[in-house]
């Protein structure tokens, strides 16, 4: 600490940019570097301190991306569920309108069929009837 003239807190952090450069950079290996311990002495004497590594990240920096991560991974989970859900609330309703359109004696077809305008109860077939069918078929199945 006296050659580096700094605190406890500032040599650990030189430590964590040394070894940084040693494990995570591989310096060790594509540096040549016989003993860690006098390359890290070296640069304190020449420097005054371990300069910061280009790319080094904080164990906190790197403990917050992780959790960053972990994040998005459950938010995206629960935006796949929530979809499911939807497609299955839906599909569940196109079941129950194709089930009473094919039954036009059934109680939930004449209930729909009397609350569509007149214009559509004269030619009760294609798109515009299905249409107006629908509508009114979500209106009273999803307010119960």
């Amino acid at each position: 600490m006296e050659t580096a003239n700094c605190n406890l807190d500032m040599m650990i952090q030189y430590l964590c940019y040394c070894r940084f450069e040693m494990v995570d950079l591989n310096f060790e290996k594509s540096k040549p570097i016989e003993n860690v311990f006098n390359w890290f002495f070296r640069m304190l004497e020449k420097t005054g301190g371990y300069p910061k590594p280009k790319g080094y990240k904080s164990f906190r920096e790197k403990k917050i991306k992780e959790e960053h991560q972990i994040v998005e991974q459950k938010e995206k989970e629960a935006q796949e569920i929530r979809e499911l859900h939807q497609r299955k609330v839906k599909a569940e309703q196109d079941k129950k309108f194709w089930a009473m359109m094919n039954d036009p004696e059934g109680d939930l077809f004449k209930k729909c069929f009397e609350k569509i305008n007149s214009f559509q109860k004269r030619k009760p077939e294609g798109k515009g009837f299905e249409i107006s069918m629908r509508s009114i078929f979500d209106k009273i199945t999803l307010e119960v």
